[in-house]
């Protein structure tokens, strides 16, 4: 299973679930930012097979209303989050 198999809509903020006996995910999210109608930016910090890691993902709202993640986004090691705020910091000039 890959890390976007991994991604689904999530529930309130700190769930865990299991996805196959041995695989467990756990998600917190940290915050969102809107994006345009009916999207999102997520930031969340999660486990997955046993790593921590941080996912900033765009979601969309689901014609049942629910939010659901798209292929747009990464996911990478908690200690790279400083090299990331660096370059958009540099990218915002």
């Amino acid at each position: 299973m890959n890390w976007l198999e991994a991604c689904r809509p999530i529930g309130p903020a700190g769930k865990e679930r299991s996805m196959e006996a041995n695989v467990k995910v756990e998600e917190v999210l940290i915050g969102s930012i809107p994006k345009k109608d009916g999207e999102e930016i997520r930031v969340r910090r999660s486990t997955f097979n046993g790593r921590p890691y941080v996912d900033v993902r765009v979601f969309y709202r689901t014609e049942a209303g629910e939010w659901s993640p798209t292929k747009k986004g990464v996911a990478f090691a908690p200690e790279r989050v400083g090299e990331l705020v660096d370059l958009l910091k540099t990218a915002a000039g």
